[in-house]
């Protein structure tokens, strides 16, 4: 009867809902919670190295100082260069430090609070790179037709990855911006798979308005998150300047005129109000003045090129050495699947009804949007320009790092993952003797992959826990444990090692006195740190002469005249620093890399410094000699300070004719 055929229809959609909601649920969270036990795993088990001093210094020592009070602001954060903004800080860590803050334990569990202090930081990297594999996971979905094997191998991919494993639980803002972004992708207009633009743009009336409202929706978390990466890192802007630009002018087969228009619109309100956002946030924090970040990091890296001082590379630098190195084995792979493959590729992409679902049917997207798209696996132009924007953006400065490129790795894994879902799958016309060099090419190409994976964990294993793993070492084992009433004196613990490469206030979660040589760009700022022992240039070119004007001179050395020429050439650099008596005080502990300890020998014998740490670093130099092993000394008792701490006493001999004021 009609009312049994209604009566069964309304079963029949509930069914089909309550299918859909548990499908999206599970597509969700089952990858996550794989995914995150295995980074919690990666970050607490297999990190134990250093990678850059941004790690550190931009953002869990900036927001651990904004919180506990004391911790290291670096050049970038004072108030007369406000190179930083602070959301990555605040959406990221601020907020876990609150948290452990707000227990509000006594000193009796002082231990317990610095242990959660360590953590909490690992904890949210781990959860972002977990968020990235999701990510990637579901950009292959959209990309590539929810096709399930492509889907899976873009998972399995993200997971082996050995750059995630080495960089994607560090705290870096890349990583924070690449979460948003690839989520951002996820949400985006464009991207769906042979979309119909009759039904996009609106089509029949049945079903006009939800389909419209779960299309806008989608939209706007897609510009949400595209403008809150822009906050966390200003090089955003031009990725999705790119990228918006190639979906509003370009995208006119898979929307419609009024779907752009209202998209553009969008964009516009919803970027107004994120950036609104943002000018309060560091309005606040820079002492209520308003300040716009991102133009100040423009000026600085592309119109100044600041960053120059840090190291120079060509402009064939990403494709020479930069995608190699992030993408490995990848590397060729996400080139061929992103700019030479072909739009049919046997019987993965075959378009016929025969291979199509429900007999070669427009088939529904299962991600909330109803999208029509047709079986055919070819890789979105969106794709490509999000690959050649991250390429564009970082050739542009001189100054590049292979965590510039974090951006594009999800997408080169997405695409990736469609090629070797094809290798892995059966050789084209395996019978055909005709086809025996296809067969061997497509043979040596899957194996070619296969080795290539397989290598990726021995090097990351190497890189996560033996590469740069000397300073960690030291600040995690011995820095951490000591107290300011039993082993902290006189100017505390130093650190003279180059521009920052070591951890300090956040992993250690103690007031104590400790310095380090600052490594400010020339006329960065006229304002010194409270937390300089010195300027790292001055130190680097003569350790010795260094510290015998600034600490002493060593009993039975002598400097000669070209050691003090030296030192004094460099003497507006330290000037500011030099008025601070306390940054002359001794240190009672001191951290330097190899090169430098076996300098400053004899001046640490004649002070009466005892080498209790000697680290192994790196099997290789990083980016200057010497830094193979990392030492750390404790000075074995308090000296007074008229012979050897602060003021005229500690001078050296051969500087005192030419003191710095």
């Amino acid at each position: 009867t009609p009312l049994t055929q209604s009566f069964f229809a309304l079963r029949m959609n509930e069914r089909k809902k309550m299918t859909n909601k548990n499908h999206q649920s599970h597509l969700f969270t089952s990858p996550f919670l794989v995914s995150f036990l295995f980074r919690i795993l990666n970050s607490f088990l297999f990190l134990r190295t250093f990678h850059s001093a941004d790690e550190h210094y931009q953002s869990v020592e900036i927001a651990h100082e904004f919180i506990f009070k004391y911790g290291a602001k670096t050049w970038e954060w004072r108030e007369d260069v406000k190179l930083r903004s602070f959301v990555h800080p605040l959406l990221a860590y601020a907020w876990p430090y609150a948290l452990v803050k707000g227990l509000r334990l006594d000193e009796d569990a002082s231990l317990i609070t610095g242990v959660l202090v360590r953590a909490m930081p690992r904890v949210v990297n781990a959860a972002q790179c977990a968020f990235i594999d999701v990510g990637t996971y579901r950009l292959a979905r959209k990309w590539y037709n929810n096709d399930q094997n492509v889907a899976k191998k873009a998972f399995a991919l993200s997971l082996a990855s050995h750059w995630h494993f080495y960089c994607g639980c560090r705290s870096f803002a890349n990583v924070t911006e690449t979460a948003f972004c690839v989520w951002a992708l996820v949400f985006w207009p464009s991207g769906y798979f042979d979309m119909n633009a009759k039904k996009r743009g609106g089509g029949s009336n049945s079903g006009k308005s939800s389909n419209s409202s779960g299309f806008r929706r989608k939209s706007i978390r897609g510009l949400v998150l595209a403008f809150v990466s822009c906050t966390v890192r200003p090089t955003a802007y031009a990725f999705w300047a790119c990228v918006g630009a190639r979906t509003i002018f370009f995208d006119r087969e898979a929307l419609s005129a009024k779907r752009r228009a209202r998209f553009s619109a969008d964009a516009f309100w919803v970027g107004s109000l994120v950036l609104s956002i943002e000018a309060c946030v560091n309005y606040y924090y820079y002492n209520k003045k308003w300040t716009f970040p991102a133009w100040n990091f423009f000026e600085f890296n592309v119109l100044r090129e600041g960053a120059s001082q840090y190291g120079t590379h060509s402009n064939a630098w990403v494709f020479t050495q930069g995608l190699p190195v992030v993408l490995g084995v990848l590397f060729p792979v996400s080139l061929y699947e992103l700019f030479l493959a072909s739009n049919a590729r046997g019987n993965l992409e075959d378009t016929s009804s025969a291979n199509l679902p429900d007999g070669g049917k427009i088939i529904k997207d299962n991600d909330g949007t109803n999208a029509k798209r047709r079986k055919r696996l070819s890789t979105p132009a969106v794709a490509k320009v999000a690959f050649l924007a991250t390429v564009f953006i970082v050739s542009i400065p001189k100054h590049k790092e292979f965590r510039f490129l974090y951006p594009l790795i999800p997408v080169s894994i997405a695409a990736s993952a469609k090629s070797w879902a094809w290798l892995e799958s059966e050789p084209p016309d395996k019978k055909s003797s005709k086809n025996n060099s296809k067969n061997t090419t497509f043979l040596l190409a899957r194996w070619f992959v296969r080795l290539g994976l397989a290598a990726q964990i021995p090097l990351a294993m190497y890189l996560s826990l033996i590469h740069q793993r000397g300073m960690e070492t030291i600040v995690n084992k011995y820095v951490s444990k000591l107290t300011v009433e039993d082993d902290v004196f006189d100017g505390g613990v130093h650190f003279w090692t180059p521009c920052h490469e070591h951890p300090f206030y956040a992993s250690v979660h103690k007031n104590l006195t400790m310095r380090y040589l600052e490594c400010d760009p020339p006329n960065a700022s006229s304002v010194s740190s409270h937390l300089s022992s010195g300027n790292w240039r001055a130190f680097e070119k003569n350790p010795l002469a260094f510290v015998e004007r600034k600490y002493g001179k060593s009993s039975g050395l002598k400097c000669d005249d070209d050691d003090v020429n030296d030192v004094n050439d460099d003497a507006d650099e330290d000037a500011k620093t030099s008025d601070d008596e306390a940054n002359n005080l001794l240190p009672s502990h001191v951290v330097v890399f190899q090169r430098e300890r076996d300098i400053l020998w004899n001046w640490f014998q004649s002070f009466q410094f005892e080498e209790i740490a000697n680290e192994f670093h790196a099997h290789l130099s990083v980016d200057r000699p010497g830094q193979e092993r990392a030492h750390f000394f404790a000075r074995r008792k308090k000296t007074p300070r008229n012979t050897t701490g602060g003021g005229e006493s500690q001078r050296s001999e051969c500087a005192s004719s030419s003191k710095v004021v």
